[in-house]
């Protein structure tokens, strides 16, 4: 029986294996959600444009009736981004068919929509972290705990493990990565900065964490949240909002809103 050879996908088959792999590419964290989103730029564009807005204060003053309030002024600060494309390939060598939808093909399509998925996730994630756009907590413009000149002076082979990494880090030198790749150097040091370390036990960190916690929701059971709080400074501590007011002060600063000790929410 003769044997035909072709590179040529049939193109009713390659329509099934790009709808395919779009429709399982979609990234399984949720990084975008805190960013803007813009569609593509027309007209062969490269150039994405984006409003950043500064924060208002919060409008604590009782409005009186008949008279307008003073009003605030948007302020905005235009950013532009440029489009980049990001892309890869795999070799099978392995018998497939074109003309029709090959299992081979099928299985290598889930493998490249899971990496195209967790490519654009992680490109979202680190420029969310690594960009100037960031608030931190106390209005912080930077992590500055341990600057990139404190790690450029440690002894080589050390190894830094920023466990503050899911809320930006704490070392100058920190980005986020994962279980699959968990760690990186920069000037020799050791890098170790997964966003869910947690997750590498995951049986026992859930053990871990409802030993951790249990006693608190039996105090809050017990005792009901005031008399609860009002004994135990690390659960007051822990509280961020109480009766509409934000009682956490780096809550407060990072929200550009006003701050209620929580002594006085446990009083009210």
């Amino acid at each position: 029986m003769a044997q035909t050879d072709t590179t040529v996908i049939d193109p009713g088959v390659a329509n099934f294996h790009d709808r395919r792999l779009l429709r399982k590419a979609f990234p399984r964290l949720i990084h975008s959600l805190c960013a803007q989103t813009r569609d593509l730029p027309a007209n062969d564009s490269t150039v994405i444009k984006f409003r950043r807005y500064s924060l208002l204060t919060a409008a604590t003053t009782p409005l009186t009736e008949g008279v307008t309030p003073s009003g605030s002024q948007l302020s905005k600060t235009d950013i532009s981004a440029t489009l980049l494309q990001y892309g890869d390939y795999i070799t099978l060598t392995d018998k497939l068919t074109f003309s029709t939808t090959d299992p081979v093909l099928t299985e290598a399509n889930s493998v490249l929509a899971q990496q195209a998925g967790n490519t654009l996730d992680q490109l979202t994630r680190d420029v969310i972290v690594a960009g100037t756009t960031i608030q931190y907590a106390s209005t912080a413009a930077a992590r500055t705990d341990i600057t990139a000149a404190m790690v450029k002076r440690m002894r080589p082979g050390s190894v830094l493990v920023d466990i503050a990494i899911d809320q930006g880090g704490c070392f100058e030198t920190s980005r986020p990565t994962t279980h699959a790749d968990p760690t990186y150097i920069v000037d020799d040091v050791v890098h170790y900065c997964v966003t869910n370390m947690p997750g590498a036990v995951p049986r026992t960190s859930t053990y871990a964490l409802n030993n951790a916690t249990l006693p608190f929701v039996l105090a809050l059971a017990n005792k009901g949240w005031k008399r609860a709080l009002a004994e135990d400074e690390h659960l007051r501590n822990g509280l961020n909002v109480a009766r509409g007011k934000i009682t956490h002060p780096e809550v407060a600063a990072a929200l550009n809103a006003s701050y209620s000790p929580a002594e006085e929410a446990l009083l009210a």
